[in-house]
């Protein structure tokens, strides 16, 4: 009998995790947070899941998980705070994060270790790529940084946020998976590309295509507890560098953390996980010198053939899959989770593909008239106007049911809206 491999490498990282726990708790760590910041990089909720496990199997005392339950719980206001110092403001240069585009923001200390390490590795006159780090670059800008640096942005949001806030020619907007890459040659590249394999290969060919002869690549790399497949896909990466002429210089194991944006927190609070330390997540850091140049064909861009229609109010952002049809379909948002909240971050879950509005608080609904939800979001603080859209749109005057319904629908909208910002302001000044 053959043994199911995605089963196995399921049971082996358990086991991983397990071992990693542990091992924390036997180095005194007895809180939940002081055993999550302690670990590769593993999610909370596996550290939960195994912390019943070591329980259920009498490996560790119940002493452990009842505190662990009492720590993350709503009700405890007394639950320790471990978070950074500054590390859990946000910025306000930038747009909050939004689920779909994958992204994690440094803390301020991650972010000036790396433009140090920078410093150290260039001339003034040398130019400092950007991948993937929007928000390294406003740091830069307001710490008066010494070098010029390119930030190389698809992110059509926070291009519109940078405008004003940083000089033109420090940022040029640019698929990294996909476009023809400008000719511009920066002596080192910061790359934080989403943690999937698609995406990280696409973002070192480019990587490549950019650098100067013997430039210097830091590439972020998801840590061992990421994922049950983390070692094979470290492994695809290493083998991906070697082609690309790239030569591994060293990996810090864990220096690079980033703030949990709305969305992450949010679905950890809809799996009952609250007051997780908002700096938990972490990953590692290799440095690569790109001392062979080679001609490898580019990699297939990653599969996002779903064209998204971006709002954003009071700092809330929504998507919206886009629908040109000009015909009055229902707006109504549909649940597709209870709560609403998807309670997981990674695009490896298959409820995603129900979802036609997604918030930056990781809210998803099912909509079959996203056409119409469009011009309600646009005008969500006018439903006369949202009406006289509609109509314009479809070419014909709404029913009493219809207006009915968009009535509703732009109640329910601004009634995530105040929600979503509220969570915000919570996120951003508590703690």
């Amino acid at each position: 009998m053959i043994a199911d491999p995605a089963l196995h490498a399921q049971n082996s990282f358990q086991e991983l995790v397990d071992t990693q726990v542990i091992s924390a708790i036997y180095n005194g760590k007895t809180t939940f947070n002081g055993i999550l910041l302690s670990l590769p990089g593993i999610y909370p909720s596996e550290v939960f899941k195994a912390l019943h496990r070591l329980k259920e199997t009498g490996k560790i005392s119940s002493n452990i998980l009842e505190n662990a339950i009492q720590c993350t719980s709503c009700n405890n206001q007394d639950a320790i705070k471990t978070d950074q110092g500054n590390s859990v403001i946000d910025d306000f240069d930038l747009p909050v994060p939004h689920p779909l585009d994958y992204e994690w923001r440094f803390t301020p200390e991650t972010m000036d270790y790396l433009l140090g390490k920078c410093l150290g590795l260039t001339s003034s006159k040398d130019l400092i790529g950007l991948m993937g780090v929007p928000s390294v670059l406003v740091r830069a800008v307001k710490e008066s940084y010494s070098r010029k640096m390119l930030l190389f942005e698809n992110n059509q949001a926070v291009i519109d946020h940078l405008d004003g806030i940083v000089s033109k020619d420090s940022y040029v907007k640019c698929d990294l998976t996909r476009d023809i890459l400008p000719l511009i040659r920066p002596s080192i590249i910061i790359c934080d590309p989403p943690w999937y394999n698609d995406y990280t290969l696409s973002f070192l060919w480019s990587a490549c295509q950019l650098l100067v002869p013997n430039g210097f690549l830091l590439l972020s790399i998801p840590p061992l507890g990421t994922r049950p497949s983390i070692v094979k896909d470290w492994e695809l990466v290493q083998n991906w560098a070697d082609q690309l002429g790239l030569s591994l210089m060293n990996v810090e194991m864990g220096i690079l953390s980033y703030v949990s944006p709305p969305f992450e927190r949010n679905a950890l609070k809809a799996e009952k996980l609250y007051n997780v330390d908002r700096c938990w997540r972490r990953s590692n850091l290799a440095m690569y010198v790109y001392d062979n140049e080679t001609k490898i064909p580019r990699p297939l861009p990653p599969n996002n053939d779903i064209c998204w229609d971006d709002y954003s109010h009071k700092k809330v952002r929504i998507r919206v899959k886009r629908n040109e049809k000009n015909i009055f379909i229902s707006p109504k948002l549909i649940p597709v989770v209870p709560g609403d909240i998807l309670p997981s971050v990674s695009n490896k879950d298959e409820r995603r593909k129900y979802a036609d509005v997604w918030t930056s608080g990781n809210r998803i609904f099912s909509c079959k008239g996203t056409n119409i939800l469009k011009h309600i979001i646009d005008n969500i603080c006018n439903i006369d106007k949202s009406i006289i859209c509609v109509e314009d749109f479809i070419g014909k005057k709404l029913s009493r049911e219809e207006m009915q319904q968009i009535i509703e629908v732009s109640c329910h909208v601004q009634s995530i809206i105040d929600c979503e910002y509220s969570e915000y302001v919570s996120n951003v000044f508590s703690g």
